[in-house]
């Protein structure tokens, strides 16, 4: 058996997405007012100054690129649910059609067997 060679995911900028690939949010960026801040460089900023914060997200699965209209990004999970993707917002990977593919039939098989025992 030959074991394929592990890849490594593409964070997209925005004008390189495109319609059918393949992608993954990585980080998800808020902005909070200053006012809210704790942080030792409080003092330094107005109140009403955005402080912005980024989250790395670590259970988001591939969705397919249906459609784009930037800032939004038009995609489709493996349930065949569809949702939007603000890129003002997220941070999205490029993921390999064989990675996504394999993560979607994977979770599909385990999610039936979960739905055959219950």
């Amino acid at each position: 058996m030959i074991k394929a060679l592990p890849t490594v995911a593409k964070v997209l900028a925005h004008e390189d997405i495109r319609v059918g690939d393949f992608v993954s949010v990585i980080g998800l960026a808020h902005q909070i007012p200053s006012f809210y801040w704790c942080g030792v460089d409080s003092a330094f900023l107005r109140p009403e100054q955005l402080v912005k914060l980024e989250f790395w997200v670590s259970d988001a699965n591939p969705v397919r690129v249906k459609s784009i209209c930037l800032p939004q990004v038009f995609v489709m999970d493996m349930e065949r649910e569809f949702s939007m993707i603000d890129v003002r917002r997220s941070r999205l990977v490029k993921v390999t059609d064989d990675f996504a593919k394999t993560v979607w039939h994977s979770l599909r098989r385990a999610k039936a067997r979960a739905v055959k025992k219950g």
